[in-house]
């Protein structure tokens, strides 16, 4: 408090030993305190007060957060004022006070300007920083260094009409469980910096999340429909020449940048509600300008043009100051901090660059020497690489024949590139085929086809995407209609966007080179070229992809129209998608990298000190044992050299490149490439699980070496027809009864088979053909089949059920469940192929019972008796059903048929036995799943015709539902739930993997 107030109140001022900091980190000696009570619009409260000097604070009075917090006051700071709640009730206490009447400021006050904090070609000891430094921190104010210190302007609002009454609303976009967490995190920041609210708005679009390159994440509102209803308005941008020329002879330079400027314009009251937007957790509104809506730009170039006019150039969010000495830079930036603070701006310090001696703006390289043209409008021409054959030669004149009527004596110039395209001419890259490149590169990147952009003129954007590059062509149509070349982009694709759909590179070359022309392109209307039709359809889509909705939602900011374009009118822009250059951005080495991510760990940032320090002593020698600094960075003593030392949140980092980036190998390939350049504590675990949980490794990877599951053999009962196999076999050739398929059923204990010609794999007919046997062997105990359609249906459990039948169901993918049929089906195909040889294909099924009548009375290797002789006790002379059936008794007075039987299933479980030893030999014992456990499921083969090594060898994730006898189990489809939320499959164990999660902070 000042003290003239307090003087003027006659506040018993005390003595105080204390000293305040003030935002400046200048000490502030207070003359004493006072205790008082204040009332700040009927809420009062008491308070302790510092009384200082009246010059060392702007106001009367300075209340910090902390006293609003005791006193159980809380602030919310947002568009149209200040408002004061008590935390315990629900409706504001009193009318909203104008935020600029109250200073509203921690104790301390904020961080004080530092050098490091300046970006400036004034160097650290030049009296000039330090004077910088200063008229900085006079006006800190003018500064956010976080979001909490954000401005609202006075300056202008932003209002939305619409063409249309009806509200629009969507419901919300679903999110993870962890993306979900990070939504509710920005969604807290937004609402304690005064940006949003809760709302109750009958507008709602969705959000969804933007990942940015550090890791962080962005919310983005998808706008779409509400753009498409709002009138848009036009605010003329100022001519590119007119600031260039105010530029010529200027020597000293600054770049301002505004904190999140969109957001310290604040939305007209009537428009507040149409900026509501979902979340799976509740509903928001817009308090101040939002990023992604129409007119936005506009709105926010009118605000900066009439709050800087006359004093600094301003083009969208480019604020530039130019001066022809460092005194008048000084003079005019001051001036340009006072028209901040009086319009309650905020600038973003690591943006801003103070008294730099060149600068690039709005496409040009400007410095005391002049105005150049910015090199980065045509290297996309001038670097990109020569043609190396015909092919190359054909996209290079496909760009240059699109402006040839500006280029005098065009095919003179590259006849020697169109004679390599003759027949027969071998190939030459010479002195005259590259002379004549570089002459057409120079003149595609001079006057005529190179232009001057001018904002009035039609615009139009050409691009297009290939597997190795991204380019576009930035043209406009001068007052003649003639077309000219603002500027040339291109760039590689990066390894990830190299597998990319061609829809999605398509749409990200129009992302690409809107943000390259961004300053051309923000606050006009402007036409995009693309040769990939389905990029048009975009725009009105809801259920595109995450990856290409987020690209989108950037292109919001714009007004534009997609137009398509045949791929062969577009060769212009071809051209240089397939023949790019290197991108501008810098990468770090990877040193450089470590560095960064060990100064961000606080428990390397104590080893570091340790070893900084140099003191060995018995608490810090084992971190000199263990580790070692060189070049600011820490390195892990191994037996194996000095490993970088990775700190526990980029351990994932390393992982992933050093696994999904070189072959998705296993554990230990994988940490070998590891170790030869890095060490964290315990390594191997964690690379265990991050190789177990990896995706692409549980899908792609097939097993290898010994399968899980022992073989669970069916017991067999010594009595024919107790246990039944059943399958179809076909489709065969449509016979002249109108038949298709064998329907195969197998006795377990005798082998005997029937077949029976059928017209497809119905019910209706495995139902009759069943019935039929039953009518002479009776009913079956078991009918063991397959998956098939006709033995899941209601109609066959219904009939199996009614007759008292147990039904076991194969699992999926496993014929070895059903060898009796799968066996006889083998020796069927093989019999009946050379038993039809020669005669008409369509009668094939007049030949089945003979070969059925073949298999009964053939020895069977296993039972050493043929299937006929066990079940009717001899050996049969022919198919004549009279003879069979007159034969039987005398044949069963002379057979002992039980004895025949026991030794029979003596030898079949003798046989099942060794058949269990050897199966059991190449494989072990299961892992048990249990009920609610999420799983991997082998993906079955589909005849397609295409190879299929390079096919995913697992689907799902499947949950398990319930585990069934023989190390079977019933799995539900989590990825089917909403079609299908009842269908259950049944799979062996071999077919199953477990779905392995990975923590990447444990």
């Amino acid at each position: 408090m000042r003290q003239s107030l307090a003087q003027d109140l006659k506040l018993e001022i005390k003595n105080t030993k204390k000293v305040l900091s003030a935002f400046n980190h200048t000490i502030v000696v207070p003359t004493g305190y006072a205790k008082t009570e204040i009332s700040i619009d009927n809420i009062p409260f008491k308070i302790k007060v510092y009384v200082v000097q009246d010059d060392q604070i702007s106001k009367e009075i300075l209340i910090g957060r902390n006293v609003f917090k005791k006193a159980g006051v809380q602030a919310i700071c947002d568009a149209s004022g200040l408002t004061f709640t008590l935390k315990n009730e629900n409706d504001n206490v009193r009318e909203r006070t104008n935020s600029m009447e109250v200073n509203m400021v921690n104790l301390h006050g904020k961080r004080a300007i530092e050098n490091e904090d300046i970006q400036s070609d004034l160097s650290k000891s030049n009296k000039k920083r330090l004077q910088l430094k200063e008229l900085l921190n006079k006006y800190r104010d003018t500064i956010a260094l976080s979001m909490n210190e954000l401005g609202t302007t006075t300056a202008g609002d932003m209002k939305i009409e619409l063409t249309s009454d009806i509200p629009i609303y969507h419901r919300p976009y679903r999110l993870s469980k962890t993306d979900r967490e990070k939504v509710d995190a920005i969604i807290t920041e937004l609402q304690q910096t005064g940006i949003i609210r809760e709302s109750e708005s009958p507008y709602a679009s969705p959000m969804l999340l933007v990942n940015k390159k550090n890791g962080e994440s962005r919310m983005v509102v998808d706008y779409r429909a509400l753009n498409k209803i709002t009138k848009k308005i036009k605010y003329p941008l100022p001519l590119i020449d007119d600031h260039i020329d105010q530029l010529r002879n200027k020597k000293v330079f600054t770049s301002l940048d505004l904190k999140s400027g969109f957001h310290q314009i604040p939305m007209h009251a009537d428009s507040i509600e149409k900026t509501a937007f979902v979340t799976p957790d509740g509903q928001w509104e817009y308090l101040k300008l939002p990023f992604g809506l129409a007119n936005a730009p506009a709105v926010f170039q009118k605000t900066m043009s009439k709050i800087f006019k006359g004093i600094a150039l301003v083009y969208i969010d480019d604020i530039l100051l130019a001066t022809s000495t460092n005194d008048e830079m000084f003079e005019i930036l001051e001036k340009v901090l006072m028209i901040l603070r009086d319009n309650s701006l905020t600038l973003n310090l690591k943006k801003c660059r103070f008294f730099q001696n060149k600068i690039d703006y709005l496409g040009r390289e400007i410095s005391a020497e002049g105005v150049r043209p910015g090199t980065h409008k045509i290297n996309a021409v001038l670097k990109a690489p020569d043609p190396c054959d015909v092919k190359g030669i054909r996209q290079f004149l496909g760009l240059a024949s699109y402006f040839r009527k500006f280029i005098k004596n065009f095919a003179l110039i590259v006849a020697p590139l169109t004679n390599q395209l003759r027949k027969n001419v071998p190939w030459v890259w010479g002195s005259d085929q590259k002379a004549a490149v570089e002459k057409i590169k120079n003149i595609l990147a001079e006057r005529p086809i190179l232009a001057i952009f001018n904002p009035e003129f039609e615009t139009e954007l050409h691009t297009d995407a290939s597997s190795i590059g991204l380019g576009a062509i930035l043209m406009q149509k001068d007052s003649n209609n003639v077309k000219h070349v603002i500027a040339y982009y291109s760039r590689r694709t990066t390894q990830e966007e190299q597998k990319y759909h061609s829809y999605d590179l398509e749409t990200l070359a129009i992302v690409v080179a809107v943000k390259a022309f961004r300053v051309y392109l923000l606050g006009i209307r402007f036409i995009i070229f693309t040769d990939c039709s389905a990029v048009r359809a975009t725009a009105s889509k809801k259920d595109i992809q995450p990856r290409v909705s987020r690209w989108w939602i950037y292109l919001q900011d714009y007004n534009f129209d997609i137009k398509y374009r045949p791929g062969k009118q577009m060769s212009h822009v071809d051209y240089l998608s397939r023949n790019p250059i290197e991108c501008n951005a810098i990468d770090l080495t990877e040193e450089e990298w470590i560095k960064v991510v060990q100064c961000q760990d606080p428990d390397i940032e104590i080893i570091q000190k340790i070893l900084e320090s140099g003191e060995i002593n018995s608490d810090t020698k084992q971190y000199f044992d263990t580790y070692m600094l060189k070049g600011g960075v820490i390195f892990r003593r191994t037996e194996d050299g000095n490993k970088w030392l990775v700190p526990r949140m980029s351990r994932f980092h390393v992982v992933r490149l050093c696994h999904d980036e070189q072959g998705h190998f296993a554990l230990e390939k994988t940490l070998n490439k590891i170790k030869e350049h890095y060490w964290f504590k315990g390594m191997r675990r964690f690379v265990q699980k991050y190789v177990n949980s990896c995706l692409n490794c549980l899908y792609y990877k097939g097993g290898s070496g010994r399968k899980p599951g022992l073989l669970n053999s069916i017991e067999k009962v010594a009595m024919p027809f107790h246990t039944v196999h059943i399958d179809h076999v076909g489709p065969f050739v449509r016979s002249k009864r109108n038949k298709n398929y064998i329907l195969t059923i197998v006795d377990g204990f005798t082998k005997f088979c029937i077949l029976e010609p059928v017209a497809d794999t119905s019910v209706r007919g495995v139902l009759k053909t069943l019935q039929q046997m039953i009518a002479i062997f009776g009913v079956p105990s078991r009918i063991i089949s397959d998956r098939g359609s006709a033995y899941t249906s209601l109609r066959f459990k219904k009939f199996v059920e009614e007759l008292g039948i147990k039904h076991i169901l194969n699992a999926v993918a496993t014929p070895r469940a059903n060898g009796q049929c799968e066996r006889v089906n083998r020796t069927l195909l093989n019999s009946l192929a050379a038993t039809c040889a020669g005669k008409p294909e369509e009668t094939w099924d007049e030949y089945v019972k003979v070969v059925q009548s073949g298999i009964n009375s053939t020895v069977h290797r296993t039972t050493k008796k043929s299937p006929t002789q066990l079940l009717f006790g001899y050996k049969p002379r022919g198919m004549a059903d009279a003879k069979l059936v007159a034969s039987i008794q005398d044949t069963l007075d002379q057979i002992d048929l039980e004895q025949l039987r026991k030794e029979t299933k003596e030898i079949i479980d003798k046989d099942q036995k060794s058949q269990k030893q050897r199966f059991d030999s190449k494989r072990f014992k299961a892992p048990k799943y249990a009920v609610g456990e999420v799983v991997m499921v082998a993906a079955s083969p589909v005849a397609t015709g295409e190879s299929k090594k390079l096919v995913a060898k697992s689907k799902g994730p499947f949950k398990i539902t319930a585990v069934l006898p023989n190390d079977r189990y019933e799995v539900q489809d989590l990825r089917n739930l909403r079609k299908a939320p009842n269908q259950r499959s049944i799979v062996a164990v071999d077919s199953l993997k477990r779905w392995v999660t990975f923590d990447a902070t444990q």
